[in-house]
């Protein structure tokens, strides 16, 4: 666990005191005015790692837990002042792998497990200062997939398990010093899909099991010397989709299953050769997204199933040849995400429920036919986090699909300036991202997701939650009559009635937990330090199907990391005469016998014929 002392849970309460229930800086990384340049993020077990530099060791490895002394530097690759220009940071198995120089060995492949310790180069692929220059990193069942160049055989598919002996070239693809220069990989059922020129059949695609063997050609799509071009390689439900373009039909959208007979074009959604240019591909719910130009309607929405007959335009959300351009295709939850352009309102945000395909205006942020340009969507904690402009300028916002539900979460630059959030990503009950808010120039901010009841993050029995409430702020205090702030929220919805054991426990400050039986309602039943000190813990008795709300509180303005757990425990199954389902037999359960008998005589009624 993380520990920190008391008098640094005083100072960082004080801190973010103004920004109830905002986003707050997490840490000025670089101090003063100065940027500490973040980018290249990787979520590695809750951890994000990323480049960023604080002024004194350049731009290095550096990575967060979500708290200010859990951020830090994770090694000076390349001592001193100069950078090591860490890139395509990728989590394989949890362990991060990554790019970078030491000022020795060139720009190269690293790994690390977070410490100084563990952090450490692969393998020196391009012997001497001259760098293999790795790219491409994917992660296919285990295996770290790359594209390098070893300075023999120019830049072709390689792979690692983490070990000096276990990082080699698959295939020399292009033989000689050309290289294929193999890119847009993609991880299908442990088959890698990538394109490839082997300066015979163009740029095509292919695929690999990781053996020299096994990567072969998929389709030679457009035949002979010339090159298809796949791109925008997608997977939805074990079937490869992606865009490429024959002699015949122009660049359109194509489907594989990694065979060259199951290859071949989905629909030529624009007649001829032109090209429709499909694009943004996202998969919500099995069934293929995308955005088109048919020649007709302009670049809209459409959608495939993988047939011709099921690949259709979704909506002409403009109306007539100019396009919407529906962009940043994002499932969250079984809904489409997208910005367009309708005519009306500007670039908006839009969605398309997947269930029914109603595609709606969500909210018209800047009101009128200014845009608000939303981008970078991204799904956190089943909600939608974006950026968008309005009179406050470019602002990180939150959306749960409805109008009321879209909102600015805080106006970091104050005024019409623009904070510019990026590198949204999701740990744990909280999100992380760079920011400015014209202070401490753009360094790493965080935002609580569950700070308030109405933001509740549901949980499940038998699972194990490792949290925080730093950041969190007062909703209510205790209906216990404990001094307890700084609170986070969970529902809980029982699949079966009976005893669940609610515990919290935390090394770095006392809890205190409530059950509530509805958002704002009455409380069930509230704990402090059933062990003595620190961890609080409740029975609860449920009923099967009824969602109970979780407050997880610290006491005095307690902060810090916590462990949360629901455990079921004696009657999750059926009890006898438990007519209400409550795991208890009581006058209750005889209410529902006499309710049911007067019917027609009969327990219980459903034996009335």
């Amino acid at each position: 666990m993380k520990i920190f002392s008391h008098m640094f849970t005083i100072l960082f309460t004080v801190s973010f005191a103004a920004f109830a229930g905002s986003p707050f800086l997490l840490k000025d990384i670089n101090p003063g005015s100065e940027n500490s340049a973040i980018s290249n993020v990787a979520k590695v077990n809750d951890t994000l790692y990323f480049y960023g530099s604080d002024g004194t060791y350049g731009a290095e490895v550096w990575k967060s837990d979500g708290t200010p002394e859990g951020t830090c530097l994770v090694k000076d690759i390349y001592p001193g002042w100069m950078h090591s220009y860490p890139s395509s940071l990728t989590d394989v198995n949890g362990v991060l792998f990554f790019c970078a120089q030491d000022g020795i060995n060139g720009y190269e492949l690293w790994k690390s497990d977070g410490t100084s310790a563990g952090t450490c180069l692969v393998k020196n692929i391009s012997p001497g200062s001259s760098g293999s220059t790795p790219e491409s990193l994917t992660n296919v069942n285990g295996t770290l997939y790359f594209r390098a160049n070893d300075g023999t055989n120019g830049v072709e598919l390689w792979k690692s398990d983490g070990t000096y002996a276990g990082t080699v070239m698959v295939k020399d693809i292009c033989s000689g010093i050309s290289g294929s220069y193999p890119y847009n990989m993609k991880s299908v059922n442990g088959t890698l899909f990538f394109s490839a020129n082997n300066s015979i059949n163009g740029q095509e695609l292919w695929r690999s099991d990781g053996t020299e063997k096994g990567t072969v050609m998929v389709k030679d799509i457009y035949t002979g010397a010339s090159s298809s071009y796949p791109a925008n390689l997608t997977e939805v439900n074990g079937t490869l989709f992606f865009t490429a373009e024959d002699a015949t039909n122009g660049y359109e959208l194509w489907k594989s299953d990694g065979t060259e007979s199951g290859t071949a074009v989905v629909k030529n959604i624009r007649s001829g050769s032109s090209s429709a240019s499909p694009s943004n591909l996202a998969n919500v719910n099995g069934t293929l997204y995308f955005n088109a130009n048919d020649g007709i309607y302009g670049v809209e929405l459409w959608k495939s199933d993988g047939t011709h007959a099921g690949t259709i335009m979704v909506r002409d959300i403009y109306g007539g040849e100019t396009s919407s351009s529906p962009y940043y295709l994002t499932n969250v939850n079984g809904v489409l995400f997208f910005s367009a352009n309708d005519s009306t309102n500007g670039i908006e945000l839009w969605k398309c429920d997947g269930d029914y395909g109603t595609v709606s205006l969500v909210k018209d942020i800047y009101p009128g036919a200014t845009l608000s340009n939303p981008f970078n969507l991204i799904d956190a904690g089943g909600k939608l986090f974006f950026q968008a402009n309005d009179a406050y300028g470019t602002e990180l916002w939150q959306s749960d699909g409805t109008e009321e539900g879209t909102y600015m979460t805080g106006d970091m630059y104050a005024g019409s300036a623009s904070s510019h959030p990026a590198y949204i990503t999701n740990i744990e009950n909280f999100i992380l991202f760079s920011a400015n808010e014209n202070i401490h120039g753009t360094e790493l901010w965080m935002y609580l997701l569950n700070d308030e009841c109405a933001d509740a993050i549901e949980i499940q029995s038998g699972e194990f939650y490792t949290n925080t409430n730093y950041g969190a702020t007062e909703e209510i205090q205790s209906a216990c009559g404990y001094r307890d702030y700084a609170d986070v929220w969970y529902t809980f919805k029982p699949t079966k009635a009976g005893q669940y054991t609610i515990t919290v426990s935390s090394d770095e400050f006392d809890t205190t937990l409530e059950v509530l039986n509805v958002c704002g309602g009455s409380v069930i039943d509230c704990n402090d330090d059933y062990d003595g000190y620190s961890d609080s813990q409740i029975i609860l008795n449920a009923v099967k199907g009824k969602t109970y709300y979780i407050r997880v509180a610290g006491y005095d303005y307690g902060m810090g990391y916590f462990d949360l757990s629901v455990d079921a425990g004696a009657c999750t199954e059926f009890v006898s005469s438990d007519l209400n389902g409550d795991c208890v037999v009581n006058m209750e359960d005889f209410a529902v016998m006499a309710s049911e008998w007067l019917i027609c005589r009969k327990v219980p009624a459903t034996l009335c014929e």
